[in-house]
This record gives structure tokens, sequence and C-alpha cells, in this order.
């Protein structure tokens, strides 16, 4: 037995109001420190003990000193269980109105009905969300402590009907009468009014009053009245009713027997839709996104471990998808935010339709739900990630079926601020037990094997498989020494030559980029720089590439060797960035290199991405001073007819052109049409990788 103050956890920053005393009565001393944690968070001390004999010894303890405002009884427990505890306590506290919430695994009927007739208030189905329990038992203390004050109230003014009339209106109170023998029941005009009724058309109906009663809770009800009018439960009841325009929710609570003798009941009724509107609020606050309407992580991790539990007792297979938009940033720095989120609503209803077409799902069959599997199958994850459950699966056929139906939908252009966009997923698939037994190894597969399909070229789907933890273990290791190869002048350049073919002379030369890992060994560009370029580090590392080499250049024109130009490879997000000519100039005047030794290479199909950008930065680029080539020409399928739009000084023939040209009609009649191309529009031409003296020489007869 212990008394927690809330003090203790001041880490977490300032406490709610002191808001009561709580007894924590469960037999689990983990479950006990969560649920005492979290009641801590809103104001409560709490008191903890580990049985109903436990429990039952404290509010005897305490009957003239200070007894606690709520007690949250657990069911199964050792020596006394939480019915026996609740009866216990509900015969010591014959005059006390203090609500016990009843926490239990098991939500069936016949378990409502004996807490119902021990004596309990409410009950609440493991597993807890501790992250609601604090703001439900607040909830559920003030109305009881409402409901107290109302039943001690209505003994005091009983016999001045107008005066608790006009407080009953201004509360949203009413009252019912039921008499136990001939059980018939008397509503007062302000609970007519609340279940908009003009008349008394249910005076000395029961059945006709529980019509206006949710279809869902009705059956609840009516076990309440029962055991109310049999005297066994005397505690309070939430529900809904549809006899209004909306619906509306009814706190409902007993009070004393007025007459013993007739055996006549008293109840209050509120009406505490507001207030039930608002727990509904902190619900949706804590469970769905705010920006698509979608379950979020927590209320998706929450299912896929119901899902789990399901999958494990009937022995089937349940599916993790993990979606992540491709390129969705370029959307939101391009476009903008605003646009940004609108795309995201966008593919989240286009998700909605997609899984709505994969038919139904079911928590279990004999519960009778149609519940559509969008409606918690699917969940924006965080950012442009979003997840998908799926349920019940015999087979894994269908997981693959619903990926490709998700990429096809997805696909289809959308009109967004004026503006068509076409967006791609990367999907990774993990199946349970298969790829893994919990939901934080499902996710962890599932994530990997999206990342999987992002380097096997996007737009793609792909199913776990164990080596991919390996290939992800070395990425991330890859990833992270990479970050520090700067800082460690782990990266270094090569030169290779240029050589003009009529002379034979070297005119210019291209920086290489290497990078020598004392923990990884010599790793290949070809490895390293997309990793670069997709965690952002390209930035920095190319601003070293540019210094570096111009540093190089006029440190050789210092010492005599005067050659006309260094050409250094620019990256897609240096080319895309608005400061890039900015640095370009900086780097010059700081190395004191003249512009027209420096030549940028930019790829053709980063050119492609934007043209009307890329004409612009290139003129920026211009104007410094610098030459601009295009690297591997040839490689692309539209740059030929906006050319003349760019202001380019060379041409550079992809090496893969050049390695086959003595064998391959089709690459040397390629390389001969860009020769002639480029000499018809005035521009040099460097063949990338000659490696043998018949490649030379057939590029000269060119």
């Amino acid at each position: 037995m212990s008394l927690n103050d809330t003090s203790t956890d001041s880490h977490e920053g300032s406490h709610p109001a002191h808001a009561g005393l709580a007894l924590v009565v469960d037999d689990d001393a983990m479950l006990r420190r969560l649920m005492t944690k979290a009641l801590s968070r809103q104001g409560f001390q709490t008191i903890e003990a580990c049985d109903g004999c436990e429990a039952l010894e404290i509010v005897n303890t305490n009957l003239d000193t200070q007894l606690p405002d709520i007690i949250l009884m657990d069911v199964e427990m050792p020596r006394m269980n939480g019915f026996n505890a609740c009866r216990a306590i509900r015969k010591t506290l014959s005059d006390v109105h203090l609500p016990i919430l009843m926490v239990t695994g098991n939500g069936d009927e016949e378990s409502v009905d004996r807490a119902y007739q021990a004596g309990a208030t409410d009950f609440i189905n493991k597993p807890v969300t501790f992250s609601l329990l604090g703001h439900r038992v607040r909830y559920l203390l003030r109305t009881s402590r409402a409901m107290g004050k109302l039943a001690d109230t209505v003994k005091a003014l009983d016999k001045n009907r107008d005066e608790l009339a006009r407080a009953h209106e201004i509360a949203r109170l009413g009252t019912w009468e039921i008499d136990g023998t001939q059980r018939q029941m008397t509503c007062s005009r302000e609970l007519l009014t609340i279940l908009g009724i003009e008349a008394n058309p249910i005076e000395n109906s029961i059945t006709t009053f529980l019509d206006l009663v949710h279809p869902e809770d009705r059956t609840e009800v009516s076990r309440w009245l029962d055991s109310v009018i049999d005297g066994g439960n005397r505690n309070g009841i939430t529900h809904r009713i549809v006899s209004t325009a909306e619906t509306r929710y009814l706190q409902q609570y007993v009070s004393d027997r007025i007459d013993q003798d007739s055996q006549s009941i008293f109840g209050i009724v509120q009406d505490i839709t507001q207030q039930q509107q608002s727990q509904n609020r902190i619900q949706q606050l804590a469970y769905y996104d705010s920006l698509t309407g979608l379950p979020n992580r927590a209320q998706f991790r929450q299912r896929t471990e119901q899902a789990i539990e399901r999958a494990r007792v009937n022995n089937q297979k349940i599916a993790v998808m993990f979606l992540d938009i491709d390129e969705f940033k370029r959307v939101n720095d391009t476009l903008g935010h605003g646009v940004g989120d609108e795309l995201l609503r966008t593919i989240a209803k286009r998700l909605q339709n997609t899984v709505r077409a994969g038919d139904f799902v079911t928590d279990n069959a004999e519960d009778n739900k149609t519940e559509p599997r969008d409606s918690w199958s699917l969940a924006r994850f965080g950012g442009d990630e979003f997840t998908i459950l799926l349920n019940d699966l015999e087979n894994t056929d269908i997981t693959v079926e619903v990926a490709a139906r998700v990429r096809e939908n997805l696909n289809t252009s959308m009109s967004l601020a004026g503006h068509e966009i076409t967006v791609s997923p990367s999907i990774g698939i993990a199946h349970y037990p298969d790829d893994g037994e919990d939901i934080d190894t499902l996710l962890k597969n599932a994530d990997t094997a999206m990342y999987a399909a992002k380097r096997s070229g996007k737009n793609q789907y792909c199913l776990y498989q164990s080596p991919m933890n390996d290939s992800a273990v070395n990425l991330l290791t890859m990833e992270n020494a990479l970050r520090k190869a700067v800082a460690n002048n782990e990266l270094q350049l090569l030169y290779q030559p240029q050589m003009q073919l009529e002379s034979g002379r070297i005119i210019g030369t291209e920086a290489l980029l290497r990078w020598q890992s004392p923990t990884l060994g010599a790793v290949s560009p070809e490895d390293f720089i997309p990793i670069a370029e997709q965690n952002g580090s390209i930035i920095e590392i190319g601003e070293w590439v540019l210094r570096t080499a111009c540093q190089q250049m006029a440190s050789w024109h210092a010492n005599g060797l005067l050659l006309p130009r260094m050409a250094v490879n620019i990256s897609a997000r240096q080319f895309m960035d608005k400061n890039f000519a900015d640095l370009v100039t900086s780097v010059l005047a700081e190395t004191t290199l003249e512009a027209r030794y420096l030549e940028l290479e930019i790829t053709e199909t980063l050119l492609m991405q934007d043209i009307e950008q890329a004409a612009n930065t290139l003129q920026s680029l211009k104007t410094i001073g610098v030459d601009l080539a295009i690297d591997d020409f040839g490689t692309g399928y539209s740059s030929l007819s906006y050319l003349n739009r760019f202001p380019i000084d060379r041409l550079k023939i992809d090496k893969s052109f050049i390695e086959n040209i003595l064998d391959s009609t089709e690459d040397e009649a390629i390389t001969r049409a860009v020769v002639a191309m480029a000499q018809s529009m005035r521009l040099d031409v460097i063949a990338e990788g000659v490696e043998t003296r018949e490649q030379l020489q057939l590029l000269k007869a060119l």
C-alpha cells in the first residue's frame, strides 16, 4: 500500500489543479505504476493496493479521515477479486457516493452485467489507453460529484418542487420516478424537454422510454433499469438517445428510494452532450491526424497490436504496408507547404478509396460488424508516410494486389492550385508472423522493404526479405561515416586529363571525387554519392569539391602549369539551391581563380526536371563567366529540342556509348549524330572513357 504525490513527476511540467485522491487496485505492479503515472499528470494523488482485500482495508481504515474520491478496480485478482471487493465497499459505504471504475479485460455482456450488479459506476477495457485515462477519470469524478450533490439537494428540496425545477432547467437536469412493484415510470417536465417531447406519452411505460434510447445502447440500459428496480444497482449509467434531431448523451443516476413501502425509485438524468463532445474531441486529437482525418500513428499501433493477437489465436496472417511518397519534399520546396498539405489530403482520399475497394474487415466474425477496412486499417504515420494494415489473410497474394492498386491510383495526375502533379509511392510490405511477431519488428521490416523499393528506382512495391536487414545496417553504417567524411579529411580529388584530338595536348582536367574511409576502405562514388544526395550531405561535400578543385587549379597556375579549365560535376541539390550562383562567386574570389578557368558539369536528366528553372540558373552562372557543359549527354530522351535554350559551351558524350563504339553500329551512329549536331551549333564535344587506341582513332575520324 502506497501513496503517490503528484510532485514526484515534476520533470514532466506543471500539473493541473489537485483533482482528488484515487485508489488504484491491481495485482500487476507495473500496470499500477503506469496508471498512477497517467493519473498524476491530471493532478491526482494516488493510493495503490495489490488486491481486493487490501483495497477494503484501506477504505475501512480511512472511514473517519480521508476516503478516496474514486477507485479504479481490476477484476481478476488473488484473495478477493474486483467484483467481490466492489460489493463489499458498497456495503461499507452505503451512504457515500464513491465512483468505482472497473478495469477488465472482458468486455462481454455477462462481465458488464456483473460489474453493474456489484455496484460499479463504470468500466474500461484492457489494454488501457493511458494517454486518455486521466481525462476519463477526471470526467467521471466530476460527474459523480455533481450527481452526489444533486441527490443531497433532492432530499433537501423535495417539498419545494418549483425551486428544484428551476435548478433542473439551468443544469439540463430531469428526473423520473419508477414504481418498483408496478414497473411504471413517470418523467418530470424537465426530462421531457431533454428528450424532445412536448407531452407525456411515455408516462407509465418503461418500454416507450427505452424506445428513445440509441439502439446500440438499448440492451445495456434495459439491464441497468432491471437491476435498479430489483435493488441490485444504484450507480449511474451513460448512454445516448435519438428522439431529437441529433444524438444526445445522458447520464442517469439513482437516488435513495423515496418510499420503502411502495418501492418507488427516484432517478436523476443530466444532458451531458457538451461534455461528451469535448471528450470525443480529446479522443479525436489523440487518435486522428488533424490534416487528413485519417487515424494517426497511435491508433494504427493499437489496431495492429489487436490484429496480431487475433491472428495469433486464429493462426492467420496479417500484412503491414509502409508507404512513402517519392520526391514529396520537392513539391513542398517548389510550390509551398499549402500545396503540399493539399497534396497529402488528396493522397489520403485516394488511399481511402483504394483500400475501401477491398471488401470489409471485422474484429471478429461474431461481432456482426461491417466496418470498412479504411476506417481503421489506413493511417498517416507522419510527414508523407502512410501505413496500411491488411487483416485476416489466408495467403499473401492479396497484399501484392492491394500494393499494385495503390500505386496505380496514386500515379494518376491530380490538379492542385493550378498545377498538374503526379506522384509515385515506394511501398514496403512485411507479413506476420513470417517477417516479425510484434508491431515494432513488422514496422521496422516494412520500412526496410520500402527503402529497398526506393533504391530499386522508386514507384515500386517490395516484399521484405531477411537479407535486407544486413543491407540496411550497411547502408546506415555508410551514411553515418559519410557525414563525418569532410570533417575527418577522408575525401580526396583525383584529376582526369582532357586531351585535344588534333594536337594531343592536355587542354583541361576533370575533378573526380574519391572516399577512403578508415572503417569501410575505398568506397565507390556509385555507392556513396546517391546516399549523400538522399540525406543532404551532398551540399557540404559538393562545396568541398568545388573549393578544393579551384584551389588546386589556382595552385597549378601559380606554379606555371597553365591548364585552360578545371571541370567540376554539380549535384542535383547544389544546382537547385537558389544561392548556388552566389556560392560559385564566393569560392572563385576566395581561391583567386578566374571564372574562365572553371567549367561546371550538369547532367542532362537534371536539366530536364524543370526546364525554366534550369535555364535561369544556367544564365546566372554564365553571367559569372564560367563554362558550362552537359554531362552524360545522350542518356536522356528529350534534351535535343530544348538544347538551344541553354547557354552551353560543350557536350560530354556518355562513356557508355564509347565503351561499345567499335562493336555497336548503334552506339557509333549516336556518337556520330551528337558530334554533327554539336558542330552545327558550334559546341565543343568531349568523349568520356577513351581507353584504347582503336577508340581514339575512330573518334578522330569523326
